[in-house]
């Protein structure tokens, strides 16, 4: 935090990447609740996530349906503070 005041209630949101495909179970952020999206605007947690099916149904998303990250940090962040989140992608 390069800011003066305290920073509360952050999110940070980051898509994957075209030609990427996320590796389950590698994001991690510091004090953090970590969600994920198939289409951008939604985000839940892995089990909550579904996808459409070839049979036109729906399925459970997988890692490789994730299209964005999000953390939402259950902490504070002071001013001088640092916190880290990361995830791990594999290219196509």
């Amino acid at each position: 935090n390069i800011g003066t005041e305290v920073a509360t209630n952050l999110v940070i949101n980051n898509p994957v990447p075209e030609n990427v495909v996320y590796i389950d179970f590698s994001a991690r952020g510091d004090n953090s609740v970590v969600l994920f999206s198939v289409d951008g605007e939604t985000f839940g947690a892995p089990n909550e996530l579904t996808v459409s099916n070839d049979q036109g149904g729906q399925r459970s998303a997988r890692a490789e349906d994730y299209s964005a990250i999000r953390w939402e940090l259950q902490e504070d962040l002071e001013p001088g503070e640092t916190g880290e989140v990361s995830f791990r992608a594999r290219l196509l």
